[in-house]
């Protein structure tokens, strides 16, 4: 039997080199980026692989779809209400962990050393006598913290 996969990202090409390296003989890959492309696809597709917010626009138009996976950890977009539910969907649970880790403590520096304030000024040729804050002794609460 031969899958047909409907690649539909923003990252699609590289997704497909990636995916091309398996080499993969029953699995007929749809490669795009391109809305208009993607819904003209999705019909004959079983297998959808994409951004949720893309995958969102084209499920509704995919009968024969069997699976989908989401490029990223949250897929709220395709579990809305107003979505079907017929399909296997999963999602890049624990990929994302460490990378949020380290944006969550950039942002904590760029925010806590005023960073971008001091960038500003240094555009407009003025010196901010402004202090910059520290992380020390500073308290976090983390919420949905996922992996």
């Amino acid at each position: 039997m031969i899958h047909r996969l409907l690649l539909y990202s923003a990252q699609a090409q590289r997704y497909a080199e990636l995916l091309s390296a398996y080499q993969l003989p029953s699995l007929e890959v749809i490669v795009t980026g391109d809305e208009a492309e993607a819904l003209a696809a999705a019909p004959g597709c079983d297998l959808a692989f994409g951004d949720p917010t893309r995958l969102r626009q084209i499920i509704p138009h995919m009968p024969l779809l069997l699976w989908a996976q989401a490029t990223f950890a949250g897929v709220e977009p395709l579990v809305a209400d107003d979505m079907r539910r017929d399909y296997l969907l999963t999602n890049a649970r624990a990929v994302f962990g460490r990378l949020m880790v380290e944006y969550v403590f950039g942002y904590l520096l760029l925010r806590e050393r005023r960073m971008l304030e001091a960038l500003e000024a240094q555009r407009e040729k003025r010196w901010d006598h402004t202090p910059p804050g520290t992380l020390q002794r500073k308290v976090i609460g983390l919420l949905g913290v996922g992996s």
